[in-house]
This record gives structure tokens, sequence and C-alpha cells, in this order.
């Protein structure tokens, strides 16, 4: 009896105009209904037309759903709906209805991130596939990993060139017995304060000043940079007539870079500024060469005396754990010399020196070419 409702109650959700215009499948649908009818359904429960003669009564006796409307209104478009089961059986009808909205037209904003996704979607099945096989390495899921990674997020273009680390530079040489001996009395100092100073102070062998860094990567390079040097030292001779008018330089006090490089500092006045306009000089010349590694920040001068960087990393642990300070140049080390004055230097020439060839036999740097002013 339940089934035999239930099969009624379906038929006559069949015979409904929105069903008509929702799904396709009408005419299976008619077909499973017809058989079921023949089977086990009853007659009654059948509307019937009244019988006017004998030859309209087999046409009175089918389904309501199969009657065609006497005057049916205007079909409304169909809702978004997608049927996605239709199953007719001898004891139910199974109906499965299910909303499907409108997908909406990709943008071409959209269309990068798409074609990603469906890469990533590919990747995964390929993984799936390979995961019923032998297991894979770690080394190839964090490949794949990367892979879908760089996919999902992909790699910026970076605004500027990476710097280029320079390996020469052109300099001053500071050789002033007086100079040396003053900036000895600082560095005395600093391991006075902290025996582990004695790790950073720099020699004073190698004392000198730079004006330029840059990067040579063959000899080719390097010959080309001293005839440029020759070029630049011939214009500051004549521009600031430096065989008649030597530049003097005179170092007074101290000061940092962070507390982490303490260094001897250029005195104010009509020398430094010719010194900053000398290194401007240079700086333009050497960069309409094209020489990689210069750096692109303002000149500031200054002799080191003592370089954080250069302490090792056992003695840093060590010196953290004693002090309990930061690796840092502590300025009580060095407060007596703030305002000291050190020695005068005349500058005689400019050199084109090596950061990373090994030190001639005075312990100086490595000199590829020294240009004399009064040579020119």
């Amino acid at each position: 009896m339940l089934a035999s409702s239930l099969q009624a109650y379906i038929i006559l959700l069949l015979s409904s105009r929105h069903l008509k215009s929702v799904f396709p499948l009408k005419s299976q649908v008619q077909v499973k209904m017809a058989e079921a009818s023949s089977s086990s359904i009853p007659t009654t429960l059948f509307e019937t037309s009244p019988q006017k003669n004998p030859s309209q009564q087999s046409s009175s006796a089918l389904p309501v759903c199969n009657q065609p409307d006497p005057d049916p209104p205007p079909i409304s478009p169909p809702d978004p709906q997608e049927v996605s089961t239709i199953s007719c059986e001898d004891s139910s009808i199974i109906l499965a209805v299910s909303e499907q909205s409108p997908s909406p037209i990709p943008s071409p904003a959209t269309d990068k991130l798409t074609e990603n996704k469906l890469k990533i979607i590919s990747s995964k099945i390929d993984m799936k596939k390979r995961s019923s096989g032998p297991s894979l390495s770690s080394e190839t899921k964090r490949s794949e990993h990367k892979t879908e990674a760089s996919l999902m997020y992909p790699a910026r273009e970076p605004k500027w060139e990476p710097r280029v680390r320079p390996n020469s530079f052109v300099a001053m040489r500071i050789p002033s017995v007086e100079i040396r001996d003053g900036l000895k009395s600082v560095q005395h100092s600093l391991m006075k304060f902290d025996r582990d100073m004695k790790h950073v102070i720099t020699s004073l062998d190698k004392l000198h000043l730079t004006l330029l860094v840059l990067k040579l990567a063959d000899d080719s390079e390097v010959e080309r940079a001293i005839s440029t040097l020759e070029v630049a030292t011939k214009k500051v001779v004549r521009d600031y007539n430096l065989s008649t008018d030597p530049l003097v330089l005179t170092l007074k006090g101290v000061g940092t870079f962070g507390q982490k490089v303490l260094f001897a500092e250029i005195e104010d006045g009509p020398s430094k500024e010719r010194l900053q306009e000398i290194a401007g000089v240079l700086k333009s010349v050497f960069m309409a060469e094209k020489f990689p590694g210069i750096d692109p920040n303002p000149f500031n001068p200054h002799l080191t005396i003592a370089k954080m960087s250069t302490m090792p990393q056992n003695v840093e642990r060590r010196h953290q754990q004693r002090t309990g300070r930061r690796k840092c140049i502590d300025r009580r080390a060095y407060a007596e010399f703030r305002e000291m004055e050190f020695g005068r230097q005349v500058v005689d020439g400019l050199e084109l020196l090596s950061m990373k060839l090994p030190a001639d036999s005075q312990g100086y740097y490595h000199c590829f070419h020294k240009n004399q002013f009064n040579a020119i």
C-alpha cells in the first residue's frame, strides 16, 4: 500500500508544468511509468475522463501526466537546475535534483592563476599514481613541493640587480709615522679595555683612505681599470692643481659605524672638501666605463682602526658569554680619543689595490698600479 501511494505521488509531481519545463528526460520517465502501470500499479490511481463511447475509453485510461493540457500557459525560463539521477523501479521512483549556479566567465586577470591551479591538480594526480608504486624519496617530495609552490606563487622579478661584491679599490696610502703612532695608542686602549679586541684591530701597515671600490673579473679588466685610473688622475691633477698645491689631510677624532667599525675622521675644512670632490670625479669616470661593484652610497672618508666583522665566531661566543654584551665596540674604550688630533698626511698619488691577492713584503695591499701626482 505504501509503495503504491508513493508511486501515485510521484506521478502527480511529474504532471506539473514546472517539471515539464525542467526535465529533458521526460520520454524516459513516461516509458518507465508505463511499464510500472502495466505490471503493478492499480488503474484506480489514474483519473479518467467521462466515457462517451468505447473508442474513447482506451485513451481516457491513460495517466494524467500523458494528457495534453487544454490551454497550456506560456512556459517560463527554466531555473538553473540540473537532473543528476532519475531511476524508476517496480517499487519506487528515485528523483534527485541538484542546484547548480551558472559559472562566471573567467577574467583575463585570473587566467594565469587558473592555469597554475590546473598544473597543481595534474601534479597531484601524478603523485597519487606514483604512490601506488615504489615510495618516493624525501628529495623528490621536496622538489615536487617546491614546484607546486612556485606554480601557486610565481617568483617576482627583482626590481634591481643584486649588488656585485668588489675585489679591488682605489685608495690613497697613509704612511705617516705620526698618524700611525696616534692610531696605535687607540688600538692599545681597546685591547686594554677588552682583551678580545686584539682580534678586530686592523694592521697599521695597511693604513689607507679608500676612495672607490669595484669588481675586476680578470687581467683584461685590471688593464682597463689601470687605463681608466690614469685618465681620472690626469683630470683631478689638472682640475685641482695637485702638482703645485698638494692635498694635505688632517686626521682628528674617532667615529663608528653602528659600533661595529671604529675609524679615524678627517678634519672638516677645505682639504676635506677637495678630497670629496676628487672622489666624486673618480666615481664618475669609472662609472662611465661601466665597471661593476661600485658603491652607490655617498663618499664618507675614514681610516679604519678596528672592525668587529673580523672577530672569529668562537671568540665572539666567548666574548658574549663573558661580558653579556652583543658584538660591538664599547664607547668607553675610545672615549679619550674623540677629539684627539693624530697627525697630517700629504697625499702624493692614487693606487689601484687588490682585496684578495696576498700582501707585499711590507704587509701592504697588492698594488696593481700607482699614479704619482707630481709625475703628471
